[in-house]
Parts: structure tokens; sequence; C-alpha cells
């Protein structure tokens, strides 16, 4: 009577919080199974769009997946570049307001926000980051030969000034003695 060999091989990793179980039975021939088992973990698409960055955990991304536990809070920061300012929130489709998130809006004003996200359901974060838009523009002056120009007020011989934008701008052209204006451009 012969006896057939059996052997088991079993393997357990586990990364970010997945545990992956292989296990291979080996008789006379090779059969393969292989059981995944999540231990409480749901992965989080992060997606931005302008000039910025999202951290959860402390891991900082512009976009792609990272994965969080379910059933607790999550830090959610946002970083906007410079010039940049968070215009909304969206988690899980939805927009932040402060009728449908009102700690997570107030929290939000000193750049992050707490959330709970869940494994039964597809969880997204996206945050769209909108330039600054200010009320200055800035005049280039340059002068070539001697004499300076004033602008509002302020002479220059060159350089940079601010002024508000959608506003008139006084400029005038002062040629020192003995010089006369020959031209001005603009833009």
């Amino acid at each position: 009577m012969k006896k057939k060999l059996i052997m088991a091989l079993i393997v357990a990793l586990s990364a970010q919080g997945m545990e992956t179980v292989y296990a291979q039975d080996i008789v006379d021939t090779v059969e393969n199974r292989i059981e995944v088992q999540e231990a409480n973990y749901a992965s989080l698409k992060v997606i931005t769009e302008g000039k910025g960055s999202v951290s959860i955990n402390g891991q900082t991304l512009t976009g792609g997946d990272v994965s969080v536990k379910t059933g607790e809070s999550v830090r959610v920061k946002v970083n906007p570049a410079e010039g940049y300012k968070v215009d909304k929130v969206e988690v899980n489709g939805i927009v932040l307001t402060k009728d449908n998130a009102p700690s997570a809006m107030e929290s939000l004003v000193n750049g992050y926000f707490d959330y709970t996200f869940w494994g039964d359901q597809a969880n997204s974060v996206k945050v769209t980051f909108a330039k600054v838009e200010t009320n200055q523009t800035t005049l280039k002056v340059t002068t070539e030969g001697k004499g300076s120009v004033e602008i509002n007020g302020q002479t220059l011989t060159g350089g940079d000034v601010s002024v508000k934008t959608g506003e008139s701008v006084r400029v005038k052209v002062n040629p020192a003695e003995g010089y006369k204006v020959d031209k001005v451009e603009v833009n």
C-alpha cells in the first residue's frame, strides 16, 4: 500500500496592515490556494487640483492611494503652495460645507480636518487649490538718461512699484535739467 505524502506550505506576510496568507498543498501535483484577509484598513484615493499637497498620517501626497485604518479618525492636512489657497474639499464626492461638516470647515482654517473613513465604500479626498487673487499690480519702471518717474507721488529712477489693480495711476515724467523726454513706453 502506497501512501501519499502531503505537505503544506503556509507563508503569512503583512504590509501596510493587509495580512496576506499564501497556502500551498503539495500532493503529487501542486495546487495553489491564496487567501487574503484585510485587517481593518481601507484604501483612500487622494486627488489634488491646482498647486498644493495633502498630508495623511504624515505622508505627503499630490495624488495617489494611501491606506487608512477604518473606523478611526484620520488627520488630513491641506498644504497650499505659495500664492495658492484651499478652494474646496470633497470627501467621497461630497463637497464639505459649514452645513454638512461644520467642525471640518472650522478646522480647515488652521490647515487640517479630521475624518473617519470606512472600508465598505470607495474612499476619496479631493482638494482644489486656487490661485490667490491680489488687488495689487507691479509696475516695472526703467529710465534711460537722466531723470525720474513719479508714480502716485513716489519718485523712482528705476525698479518696481505696486499699485492697486483697477485704479487710475498718475505717472509724471521728470527729465533732469538739460534733458527732455524722448519717449514713454507702456507695456
